[in-house]
């Protein structure tokens, strides 16, 4: 087992938090919001999308597996969120016109 010595200043240095997918997180961990074309070149990667209900923000962390192509050349976000049904997004619903459109972001 390895032991980390530390000094009295050792409180001061920043924690480097560890996500994993299925972390509900507060929004102060929002990085820089994506449209989905960054998400497709985020696949392997952890974002935090948008849960939030008409009365609370809710944030989780996700894990983006792939992006398929469906019907109509729609293209499709699979994530997985730490259960075992794999979240499905289509492109069409990060569209700002809609009325709940879905966002994602990346971990600040």
């Amino acid at each position: 087992m390895d032991y980390e010595q530390l000094d009295i200043f050792s409180f001061l240095q920043p924690q480097q938090k560890v996500f994993n997918p299925g972390d509900w997180v507060e929004k102060d961990i929002l990085g820089k919001r994506l449209t989905f074309d960054e998400i497709t070149k985020e696949v392997g990667n952890l974002i935090v999308m948008d849960k939030s209900t008409s009365s609370h923000e809710w944030y989780k962390v996700v894990l983006v597996e792939k992006i398929i192509i469906v019907e109509e050349n729609q293209r499709r976000l699979v994530y997985y969120d730490g259960t075992k049904q794999r979240g499905l997004v289509n492109e069409m619903y990060f569209d700002e016109s809609i009325t709940y459109p879905a966002r994602a972001w990346k971990l600040r």
